[in-house]
């Protein structure tokens, strides 16, 4: 069967690209590395001593010749490359045929690569663990497990309710916890202290409810739940973290609290309730309106 052939010049190159060396390739998917093997090097040398080898004798003559010191050439590659007017290296590539009589078009390769993503996929999805009740695969997680990444096992917990006054001691590693939401803010770790008024959505078909709770609460706790807590917690940074010295006996807070009710609703309060107005006693009151 008969075959074109075209020539392309160009001036951009890559050595390592060129002779498909993993360390530039193994991220470039639409390099098949299952042909890689089937390429024929005739010579690879670096260009600084293929321009040796080539122009090296002719430098050497021309510098024979220069009475000037500053007429002589030191490296012909250097001077080459340094010249924005010219181009230290000139890439030539011949294309025998087509996309169309080799077998090894893009829209191949690209259905080659889906098909093995595909296959790989299903094999890691038949050997994992769907029992609903030893793990909930969220996509995150399905991610690591697909690129075989270990999930540390930490003691790092927080205590949530789930539905109303009932509690659990839960995992909180942020491999598995994938949409923390807010809470990170509201209860950074196990030992903060605050309180969250909690109301259903809307939506609800058994009316409007509200509770109050100490602990991170499930979404779902009331019906799409909207929470509204007394504390905002954000971290704040340390002088250690500013110096060359970190001192390890530091007991100062690692995190800045500010009031989540502002001081507009206080004075607001002020106007209307005699009792106290703490803004710990706001969100008490608030609730209990609510309620």
């Amino acid at each position: 069967m008969s075959k074109t052939i075209s020539f392309h010049n160009d001036t951009s190159w890559s050595r390592g690209h060129n002779i498909r060396d993993d360390r530039y390739t193994s991220n470039q998917e639409h390099i098949d590395k299952s042909l890689s093997k089937q390429n024929v090097i005739i010579r690879d040398v670096p260009v600084r001593q293929a321009y040796e080898e080539i122009f090296g004798q002719a430098v050497q003559e021309y510098n024979n010749r220069q009475t000037r010191k500053d007429r002589k050439i030191d490296c012909y590659y250097d001077k080459i490359k340094h010249d924005k007017r010219k181009h230290s290296v000139y890439k030539c590539i011949v294309q025998i045929g087509d996309k169309n009589d080799t077998g090894n078009s893009a829209e191949l390769k690209k259905q080659r690569i889906s098909a093995d993503k595909k296959k790989s996929g299903d094999f890691l999805t038949s050997i994992r663990n769907n029992d609903p009740t030893k793990i909930s695969w969220s996509a995150g997680l399905i991610n690591s497990f697909n690129r075989n990444e270990e999930i540390k096992n930490t003691d790092e917990t927080r205590i949530v309710v789930y539905r109303p006054f009932c509690k659990k001691h839960l995992a909180y590693t942020k491999e598995i916890i994938e949409r923390p939401s807010k809470w990170n803010n509201i209860y950074p770790d196990a030992n903060t202290q605050n309180l969250i008024i909690c109301i259903s959505g809307t939506g609800s078909k058994k009316g409007f409810s509200v509770i109050i709770s100490d602990c991170i609460q499930d979404f779902q706790l009331l019906f799409n739940a909207q929470s509204f807590p007394l504390y905002i917690y954000e971290k704040k940074q340390s002088d250690s973290q500013l110096s060359l010295f970190v001192d390890e006996t530091n007991t100062q807070p690692k995190y800045t609290r500010r009031d989540a009710i502002t001081d507009g609703v206080t004075g607001v309060q002020k106007g209307v309730w005699r009792g106290s107005h703490q803004k710990g006693y706001i969100l008490l009151h608030l609730c209990g309106i609510a309620e």
